[in-house]
């Protein structure tokens, strides 16, 4: 029996279960391809085989993520994750390969804090497709913009209102890891027993706040490039790091490509205005086009919405049918006993490369 009373109930419930089998149980935190790396109770680590044989012998549905509670048990000379805990608070994109598929990028976190670096000109629609991400997994986003320093405090305090008012309501914090000015405001974040998730691009200084929060050196830091402030993928696998403060703190490659999965809920939310205003409209399935009796193009008229959001809101609901479009074609060719066509070979079980450049969905 485990006796640290700090693990919720059903956590704890999943820890004795797995140890009355004579497993032993841990944490997932290190993603890479071949291997996870999981940190036992003990605080000892062991690599545990990743390959799809792996998983699929044990009968888990998908690979474990970063962040995933799971029991391991020895499988010849290595250990072999047998099972995995209840999930809460995921964050949960589409393959970037074009499958359809859902990728876990991270599990059990409790906020996510979303990375924008302020060397960059931030674009509202990609906000936007981060926040629904987050709503839609269950954890607290968080709006995170680094860099701080390079900006005057004005032009600082003019971003950081624009992204409140755009995330309705969601939390702004303007932090430099450089000087060390605004990281206070994220210690609720990462206190005793919480969990954070980094997302963000390449060269938004998400390594950089690694070490800010967690200690030097942990992350490798790399340059970014002066004509586009692109960054090189100096995060390769998905890493928990333990924060001084008690919590923990979830570093990821920089995501490029957000495709969404089953995010109706998540756009609702990140969406807040647009979706109470819908709520007026006179048919309860109107898609604010041509129909007769549409609230929301009554409020894009008054001024109450802007254009631009109402139509990202209409792009993102679009997304989602097409990929609901796709699952059902899916499900007919496997009743059919084909498989789907895949536009693109990789692996199954690996950690995945994004893609150079961004989708065109993403803005």
């Amino acid at each position: 029996m485990t006796t640290d009373t700090s693990y919720p109930d059903d956590l704890q419930r999943f820890f004795d279960d797995q140890l009355a089998l004579g497993r032993q149980v841990g944490r997932v935190v290190v993603v890479a391809r071949g291997f996870d790396t999981v940190r036992l109770l003990d605080g000892t680590e062991a690599l545990a085989d990743r390959s799809t044989a792996s998983f699929r012998s044990a009968g888990l549905e998908s690979p474990p993520a970063v962040g995933d509670w799971v029991a391991v048990e020895r499988d010849g000379s290595a250990l072999a994750i047998v099972a995995v805990a209840d999930r809460h608070g995921v964050v949960v994109r589409r393959d970037p390969a074009e499958r359809v598929l859902a990728q876990v990028v991270a599990a059990n976190v409790d906020s996510v804090l979303c990375v924008f670096g302020l060397d960059r000109e931030l674009r509202p629609r990609r906000v936007e497709r981060v926040l629904v991400l987050v709503h839609e997994g269950g954890a607290e986003p968080v709006v995170v913009l680094t860099k701080a320093d390079l900006l005057a405090p004005e032009a600082v305090a003019t971003v950081v209102d624009e992204l409140r008012r755009l995330g309705g309501g969601v939390a702004v914090h303007a932090v430099s890891s450089q000087s060390g000015a605004g990281l206070d405001q994220l210690a609720p974040y990462l206190a005793t027993g919480r969990t954070a998730a980094l997302l963000g691009e390449s060269g938004a200084g998400k390594s950089s706040l690694v070490n800010a929060l967690a200690g030097p050196d942990q992350a490798a830091v790399g340059d970014v490039r002066s004509r586009d402030h692109r960054g090189r993928h100096t995060t390769t696998a998905r890493r928990l790091f333990a924060v001084p403060a008690g919590g923990s703190l979830i570093d990821t490659p920089g995501l490029r490509q957000l495709g969404l999965w089953d995010a109706a809920d998540g756009v609702d939310e990140a969406f807040a205005d647009v979706a109470a205003i819908a709520e007026r409209c006179r048919f309860r399935d109107c898609r604010h086009g041509d129909e007769p009796g549409c609230a929301v193009r009554r409020a894009v008229a008054a001024g109450t919405i802007d254009a631009a959001r109402l139509a990202a809101y209409r792009g993102l609901h679009a997304e989602l049918d097409a990929v609901s479009a796709k699952k059902e074609a899916g499900r007919r060719l496997r009743g059919e006993g084909r498989r789907p066509p895949l536009r693109r070979a990789r692996r199954r079980a690996s950690v995945d490369d994004d893609e150079d450049e961004a989708g065109p969905d993403e803005g």
